[in-house]
């Protein structure tokens, strides 16, 4: 039964961590201050795709995944097809809802997105998240 608890709990801070990860991504790039390199290349693949960036997303890390899967699979779990089918679409909702809120934002605005994405990242990176799932 402990074991269920645990997979259950383990699943929960996946989902929350990719789903807080996303919203973070999506307020740095409403900075638009730069983002991290995959992000970079996720974005310029995104100017000259004529599809959603959360579809574009899911197409490249398939691709990026098919070597993974070569080269050594151990690495892949739960937490690559979470990432893979979700995080995309969180990313492309987070930036479509900030920008419908501050359609045009300033470079004050700017910076406080920018704070909001490092805090948000903390959180979705760090022992907070943790404790929240795992009350620890």
């Amino acid at each position: 039964m402990m074991e269920v608890r645990e997979r259950n709990k383990r699943i929960l801070m996946c989902v929350l961590g990719v789903l807080v990860c996303g919203i973070s991504v999506g307020f740095f790039k409403c900075s638009v201050f730069g983002v991290d390199p995959f992000q970079t290349f996720m974005g310029g693949l995104d100017a000259v795709a004529p599809i959603q960036f959360g579809t574009l997303y899911v197409i490249a890390n398939l691709m990026l995944l098919s070597f993974s899967f070569l080269a050594d699979r151990h690495y892949v779990g739960l937490a690559t097809f979470v990432n893979l089918f979700l995080l995309g679409y969180v990313v492309q909702y987070s930036q479509a809802f900030v920008n419908w809120a501050f359609p045009n934002p300033g470079l004050l605005l700017r910076v406080v997105f920018l704070a909001i994405g490092v805090v948000v990242m903390c959180l979705a990176s760090g022992r907070l998240l943790r404790r929240f799932v795992w009350g620890r």
